[in-house]
């Protein structure tokens, strides 16, 4: 049953980065198009900033939980390394149980801040009067697929499954 979660997490974590490149990709033509309308024809948009804004929340959130499967997150070696196996372990689960209080705490002031946002159905201060509960969800399904890959990597950990490097090796 966890094997067929964690499978499951993946494939969301790998379209989740797909749909961050989308995002990155919009958000690259956006940005042009707003620099072409104002250099050439000196008729800024006065959204594309904002927009721009959107989609890198999306590309940044939907996209931390394939970049810490692929073991793309910083992470200092340099003492670590030096330690014996064991002792690295005990490290690695210790600071991977604080990572992991610290992913809650953070994963539900996000969804409290989305839910407080739909709730009083607030909006940008801009000419497009966004939604702000639009772009927030971004952020908690992406803290959420996240702190749901730390789980399991912590899982893995103590089940001895990593080789105390990564617990999610590449490839």
């Amino acid at each position: 049953m966890l094997k067929q979660i964690e499978k499951l997490l993946d494939k969301i974590s790998f379209y989740g980065a797909y749909v961050g490149v989308i995002a990155l990709v919009l958000m690259c033509l956006i940005m042009g198009y707003e620099m072409i309308a104002r250099k050439f024809f000196d008729r800024p948009t006065g959204f594309a900033d904002e927009v721009a804004a959107y989609f890198l929340v999306v590309l940044f959130f939907l996209g931390v939980g394939f970049t810490f499967k692929q073991g793309g997150h910083i992470s200092v070696k340099v003492l670590i390394n030096r330690l014996s196996s064991p002792v690295r372990r005990k490290l690695e689960i210790f600071t991977d149980m604080v990572s992991l209080v610290f992913l809650i705490v953070i994963t539900r002031e996000g969804f409290l801040l989305f839910r407080e946002s739909y709730k009083y159905d607030s909006k940008s201060m801009s000419i497009l009067e966004t939604p702000l509960y639009l772009p927030q969800i971004f952020v908690v399904v992406g803290l959420f697929l996240f702190l749901a890959l730390f789980i399991f990597n912590i899982i893995n950990l103590l089940k001895k499954k990593t080789n105390g490097s990564h617990p999610f090796p590449a490839g």
